[in-house]
């Protein structure tokens, strides 16, 4: 007979398991912001190790922490996306530097981080409205009064501006304008515009048209 015996008096071997490890994909910064309007951010994280885990994910400018997600629980090969928000004021100057970090809730702390991103702060917009032409002046019943207009924005961001042509306080005629600012948008920061009313035979001899 023929008798074959093991050597091996041991169990097997335990495969090692990668403890949670997370990763910061496609993040997504602005480049330039508005002082006191909140803008976003967004990013996807991801769980490359073996284990599920838990963490939490910040929004981080020079070392503070401006937004955070919390309790973000992510299983292993798992993806999620994040979005911070923040409404920058005149106490961070000019600009902020954003940095999308990970911190562990298990005690390995930093995982990842992106590098900083520079976020150029900008005053808001803020516009002149000013009547460079009426014609024909004085308009009779019948015809039509074109009014034109330079619609001006000093602040630095871009902006939107509502311009309204009233008679004897109705208004008769409205345009709205994008108006690049002088840091932001393309093209001048005067937009020139026409705002158009015809008078009847009850308008004679009543008020005067006002732009506002």
């Amino acid at each position: 007979a023929v008798i074959v015996r093991s050597g091996f008096s041991g169990s097997p071997a335990q495969q090692q398991n990668d403890p949670p490890e997370y990763k910061i994909r496609n993040p997504s910064f602005p480049s330039q912001s508005t002082f006191n309007e909140e803008f976003t951010v967004t990013a996807d994280v991801e769980n490359t190790g073996d284990l599920d885990g838990d963490l939490d994910v910040e929004l981080v400018n020079n070392g503070t922490v401006l937004d955070t997600v919390s309790g973000l629980t992510l299983n292993s090969s798992e993806k999620k996306n994040v979005e911070f928000a923040y409404t920058p004021d005149r106490s961070d100057g000019d600009q902020i530097d954003l940095v999308i970090r990970t911190n562990d809730q298990v005690g390995s702390g930093i995982d990842d981080s992106t590098s900083p991103n520079t976020v150029d702060l900008l005053d808001p917009a803020s516009f002149t409205v000013n009547i460079t032409e009426a014609n024909p002046d004085p308009v009779e019943a019948g015809q039509t009064l074109d009014v034109d207009v330079d619609v001006e924005n000093t602040g630095e961001a871009q902006g939107a501006e509502t311009v309204e042509l009233s008679v004897d306080g109705t208004v008769v005629d409205s345009q709205q304008e994008t108006v690049a600012g002088t840091e932001q948008g393309s093209g001048s920061n005067v937009s020139s515009i026409t705002l158009s009313y015809s008078p009847t035979s009850s308008d004679v001899g009543t008020g005067v048209p006002v732009v506002a």
